[in-house]
């Protein structure tokens, strides 16, 4: 077993909830008229594996580790510090188009007892359709490994495919902090079902 894969305490950490498709009004994924999709399990794979669409990059103290199994991707950022870079479109352009966007990255602190600081920053890059830059995520890490919700609320601001350029990036930096696994989720309104106001803030 690789690094990260002897660290997991949790095995129900491996169950990641699979993209749904939309169904009629008061489908198992939507609730009065908003639906939630989740991106499908080990997105990460998907996002810097071999098999993805463009490279994920490190630098500093950072190196690509085998993750939660000896077949899957992972990410350790060293103690003098380091930094994940992700391109957006490797994530999946299906997710960032239909709706409310947020991002949630799994992570553990690599020493017991310590808390490191992680951040993270979404850039949609050169997109001139895209939604404004949402503000950067700075908090700290647990020991155990957890989902953490580095962007939330992005908005959809018609984009179509095709728009999000290769500079549009999720770069996560730290120090101490393993990186397992990647997900996003997006909240929209139901196809064929009327709901009062608008999904959420546009800008």
């Amino acid at each position: 077993m690789g690094e990260l894969a002897t660290r997991l305490r949790r095995p129900l950490l491996l169950a990641v909830l699979g993209a749904a498709s939309f169904g009629a009004c008061g489908g198992d994924n939507c609730d009065d008229g908003i639906c939630t999709e989740e991106s499908s399990a080990r997105l990460l794979d998907l996002a810097c594996g071999s098999g993805s669409k463009q490279s994920c990059k490190v630098s500093g103290d950072a190196e690509q580790v085998t993750g939660i199994t000896e077949d899957t991707v992972g990410f350790r950022l060293g103690e003098s510090g380091g930094t994940v870079i992700i391109p957006v479109d490797a994530i999946g352009t299906e997710m960032v188009l239909s709706g409310e966007l947020a991002v949630q990255v799994l992570v553990a602190a690599v020493e017991e007892g310590a808390s490191p600081e992680l951040s993270a920053k979404l850039t949609w890059g050169s997109c001139t359709a895209c939604p404004v830059d949402p503000p950067p995520f700075i908090g700290q890490v647990a020991h155990d490994y957890t989902w953490v919700t580095v962007v939330a609320g992005q908005p959809n601001a018609g984009l179509t495919a095709g728009t999000i350029p290769a500079d549009a990036a999720l770069t996560l930096s730290g120090r101490g902090i393993e990186v397992a696994d990647l997900r996003t989720i997006v909240r929209s309104q139901e196809f064929g079902c009327s709901i009062a106001g608008p999904l959420g803030a546009r800008r």
